[in-house]
């Protein structure tokens, strides 16, 4: 992009880069004492980088994420998106205010794109009045006609409702249909 005074010239403008710079550096500046949270991403709990996945297909992205600071976060944060590919429509989730040390999972709905390829996210930490803080925490999928995410996830789901349902009585064992 060139100013209107540079048209003619290759020079880009960057004033726009410069001018949030100043913005930020004098805010940082002049407000010394604002305690901003602190947080660390701890792992990927589901879908790790650059797990394959099918084309078009509906999957939950989970982070374990900690409170690294000396105080509780304060309320009304959240995950944001903040970059790179989005899969789907979720922008944002609300995230339960941690305290110090704490760890949580952070769970967001996605979709994998329709075409094959490497394809990556940014999320973000952010406080209620719109301060980023923390570690950017990435999504990075492999999307291949023959991934394997929806089976594992399919798979996840269908042992937690298994474990979830009643034993029956008289079951004792490996075997469900007797001893061998």
């Amino acid at each position: 992009m060139l100013c209107g005074r540079c048209r003619g010239s290759r020079e880009p403008l960057l004033w726009g880069r410069n001018l949030q710079a100043a913005i930020g550096a004098y805010y940082d500046f002049e407000s010394p004492n604002i305690n901003v949270p602190s947080m660390s991403f701890v792992e990927d709990v589901t879908i790790g980088e650059g797990e394959s996945i099918p084309p078009d297909t509906q999957f939950t992205k989970t982070w374990r994420i900690q409170n690294t600071g000396t105080e509780a976060w304060p309320p009304g944060v959240c995950l944001k998106y903040v970059g790179g590919d989005q899969f789907g429509h979720v922008n944002m989730v609300m995230v339960r205010s941690l305290e110090p040390q704490e760890m949580a999972d952070v769970s967001v709905q996605m979709c994998s794109p329709s075409t094959a390829g490497m394809y990556q996210g940014q999320w973000r930490m952010c406080t209620a009045t719109g301060l980023y803080y923390g570690d950017v925490i990435w999504v990075i999928l492999s999307v291949e006609v023959g991934g394997l995410l929806g089976v594992t996830q399919q798979l996840s789901s269908f042992e937690t409702e298994f474990n979830t349902q009643p034993h029956r009585k008289g079951f004792h064992g490996p075997y469900p249909f007797g001893q061998s």
